[in-house]
């Protein structure tokens, strides 16, 4: 998605590790609250893979424009 059809919103999560997360990517997020619940996307992902908490990876995200 170009710029323009993007919020200011902005989210910062970490998940469990998974290959496919990329920026770019679409985000779904249902069932949170309010203001977090909707559609999100992709700008940053971190991946990290550390000896005693395993593979996780770190999300920048921010919010469509419906």
């Amino acid at each position: 998605m170009d710029s323009a059809k993007r919020g200011e919103e902005t989210l910062s999560l970490t998940l469990p590790g998974n290959p496919l997360l990329s920026a770019e990517m679409p985000l779904e997020i249902s069932e949170v609250r309010d203001g977090i619940n909707g559609s999100w996307m992709i700008e940053q992902v971190t991946h990290t893979i550390d000896k005693s908490l395993g593979y996780s990876c770190g999300i920048e995200a921010v919010k469509e424009i419906e």
